[in-house]
């Protein structure tokens, strides 16, 4: 049974393990490369090739522990097949960067032929067109209009066929750039200034780059996606290797010292019954002789104890035989003496009983402090896994916003070109408020978000958290409604110092400030109340920022810290979480509760500089 279960724990069962756990690492190297090609997460790169690395520890440890022809060619088989898988990956993520770095260049180009069109070609034209009221309405003007228009729309259509693949958003866009290369020739064709003619070569040699460009991301996305199925299938074939051959026969390899260990034990049962009854005979026998030879010795045994239990110190045992009772007597006897001659010390006692008592109140302290220690590791445990996940949100987040920023400087652009064209006719004019104003809240959500994603401030200094305060409730001024805005600070004479990034915590109170007066009805009072704590040796500066509105629902409160949490209509939910996240760059604290006599209540707190 040893050599089976040897055999199991050192060779099979490592085997099996690293066969399952090259599965996993396999499944983990392709979500990887492909959260890499989804969105470009440098982290995503990282986690494929340390899933790679972990892969050869695990094929290597499978290698060596193989024992037999058939397990040694699948594992080979295997490893080719892994090769293949990570040159593929590498050369998606290469490829994933390229087209990165070229849709780069083709939102600046996109952003310098706006600029060679705003700043070089519509003055000289509207100079030319002789100042008239008409402003753009010459030839040159209305031809630079419509490449500007041309241009913008063409950006959409390619910004559409990036987000969604649809044939007819790339057959808008390339009808969109005969459009332009329309409007180029027909400008070309007037009657052009020197300084003219250069700024619409300029800008036709741009234009021709960024097709040329286009094309060659296009086609790159193309390769992209054919590389991918590759790469996906590629996966298929290794698992079908995996589930199929080494999974297998590591799973077959694990019956085989089991089963030797099952037959050992039916053996060993078998042996054991008839074992057991030859064992059961004997020990009768035994015991008898036992029972009569040590019944005496053990009476007089007896005898003695009660005597000494009475107080007769005096009393001794004989012994009549040269065996170990004989010994156990001497023994007893000894004792016996030596209890006779003993006397014990009463102050000796209470001595001994007072260390006891010292003893087991340092014990107490100690186990006390050490649940201390502990609560403490799993809080910072806990803190440093928040931290963890809101930074990989931030990275989202801002990543996001960048991404989303072409496409909406094109929806701008095109805007201004419509603005632009049609300004005086008045059937437009309802259209075009709509836009720009939802041209404008995508802006501000844009700002948010990357506002939320902004790495934590480097240039922190010691400032008064007092001063931050006032600045915030002064910039609001009077308030709308019959509301009223109250601060209670405790009178000292000296300032109350925090480590501070001045314009990132006015930042934050601002925003509570701002989000408590939205909550509190016509009429109600906001009361900013400060106070100074102690805990633990650390000096604190906390403010509640109060509200008379409606509260807090009860099961909000887990989740009103979360990004893009929010039951204001219009709302973008990254309010409190930026506001969290700046306080906590300051080591500081936030928490939200609601009052016991209605409205809603939000605590900050900052460690005063000592």
């Amino acid at each position: 049974m040893k050599t089976a279960m040897d055999e199991l724990a050192k060779t099979k069962e490592p085997a099996s393990a690293a066969a399952y756990e090259m599965e996993i690492q396999i499944h983990g190297t392709a979500t990887a490369v492909l959260r890499y090609l989804d969105t470009g997460d440098p982290n995503a790169r990282n986690e494929a090739r340390t899933n790679v690395a972990k892969f050869q520890q695990f094929y290597d440890q499978y290698l060596r522990l193989s024992r037999t022809a058939q397990v040694r060619e699948s594992a080979q088989a295997l490893g080719l097949r892994h090769e293949e898988f990570k040159v593929l990956g590498e050369a998606l993520m290469a490829k994933k960067d390229k087209q990165e770095a070229r849709n780069i260049v083709i939102a600046d180009n996109f952003e310098k032929i706006d600029e060679i069109i705003d700043d070089h070609l519509q003055p000289l034209t509207a100079g030319h067109s002789g100042g008239t009221d008409r402003g753009f309405a010459g030839s040159k003007a209305e031809a630079v209009l419509d490449i500007e228009a041309d241009t913008a729309e063409m950006g959409v259509w390619l910004a559409n066929y990036q987000r969604v693949r649809r044939a007819e958003y790339k057959d808008r866009m390339f009808h969109e750039e005969q459009e332009v290369r329309t409007g180029l020739s027909r400008l070309k064709a007037l009657d052009l200034t020197k300084e003219e003619r250069h700024w619409t070569a300029v800008l036709e040699r741009l234009f021709d780059q960024t097709m040329s460009l286009i094309r060659q991301m296009l086609a790159g996305d193309e390769e992209v996606r054919e590389r991918a199925q590759q790469f996906a299938d590629l996966v298929t074939a290794i698992d079908r290797i995996l589930d199929d051959q080494i999974q297998a026969l590591a799973k077959q390899d694990l019956l085989t010292p089991a089963k030797a260990a099952d037959e050992t034990t039916l053996a060993v049962i078998n042996r054991i019954q008839v074992l057991i009854p030859l064992f059961f005979l004997s020990g009768i026998g035994v015991a008898l002789v036992l029972l009569r030879m040590m019944t005496k010795p053990v009476k007089a045994l007896t005898k003695g104890t009660e005597a000494i239990a009475r107080g007769d110190l005096t009393h001794r045992i004989q012994a009549t035989s040269r065996d170990e009772f004989e010994a156990l007597a001497n023994d007893f006897n000894r004792m016996v003496e030596q209890l006779e001659a003993t006397t014990v010390s009463k102050s000796l006692l209470e001595a001994n009983e007072q260390k006891l008592k010292e003893t087991v109140s340092r014990l107490s302290q100690e186990i006390t402090d050490r649940i201390s220690a502990q609560e403490e590791q799993t809080r910072l445990q806990v803190s440093l896994r928040r931290a963890e996940t809101m930074s990989v949100m931030g990275t989202l987040v801002a990543g996001v916003a960048h991404e989303v920023r072409n496409p909406l400087f094109a929806i701008s652009s095109t805007l201004d070109a419509f603005e632009n064209r049609f300004a005086d006719r008045a059937e437009y004019q309802r259209y075009m408020r709509v836009l720009r104003a939802e041209a404008n809240r995508l802006t501000g959500l844009m700002r948010s978000l990357l506002q939320y994603g902004k790495p934590p401030s480097q240039e922190f200094v010691q400032d008064s958290v007092e001063d931050v305060v006032r600045q915030a409730v002064h910039s609001y001024g009077p308030l709308a409604e019959g509301l009223s805005l109250k601060i209670s600070e405790p009178d000292r004479s000296d300032r109350r110092l925090v480590r501070m990034d001045r314009e990132r915590l006015l930042q934050v109170f601002q925003n509570l400030i701002e989000n408590a007066i939205q909550h509190s009805p016509p009429g109600g009072t906001i009361v900013i109340e400060a106070a100074e704590v102690c805990e633990e040796g650390q000096s604190w500066i906390t403010y509640q920022i109060n509200d008379s509105g409606p509260g807090f629902a009860q099961s909000d409160l887990p989740k009103i810290f979360e990004p893009f949490f929010t039951r204001r209509r219009g709302g973008t939910g990254l309010g409190l979480s930026i506001v969290q996240r700046i306080v906590e760059e300051h080591s500081g604290q936030i928490a939200a509760g609601n009052r016991p006599e209605g409205g809603a209540v939000i605590s900050v707190k900052f460690p005063l500089v000592q």
